[in-house]
């Protein structure tokens, strides 16, 4: 075993300490642009640490940016919607 070695299973443990049992670390911008990524890790919206020349933040506080879909109940056609659809095909020829 290396000094190198043990420094890596210090570091390792160090990280497992800051991240939530089945969570994740991404990298930075990840699924948002360069810019967005930044303003949000400056405003504080988004915790994020530097390891190395990269940022990194957890998972589960990405997906807290992302509001939740909202269920929007499907209304049944109606007769008049079957109207306008057959209307709107008949202009369409």
């Amino acid at each position: 075993m290396t000094p190198l070695d043990a420094f890596a299973e210090q570091f390792a443990a160090l990280v497992l300490q800051h991240v939530k049992a089945g969570d994740d670390l991404v990298e930075l911008p990840g699924p948002f642009e360069a810019s967005a990524a930044e303003r949000l890790r400056k405003s504080g919206e988004l915790p994020a640490r530097k390891v190395g020349r990269r940022w990194y933040a957890r998972k589960s506080d990405m997906l807290a940016l992302v509001p939740p879909r909202s269920a929007t109940p499907v209304q049944p056609a109606t007769d008049n919607d079957t109207e306008n659809y057959a209307r709107l095909v008949q202009r369409a020829r």
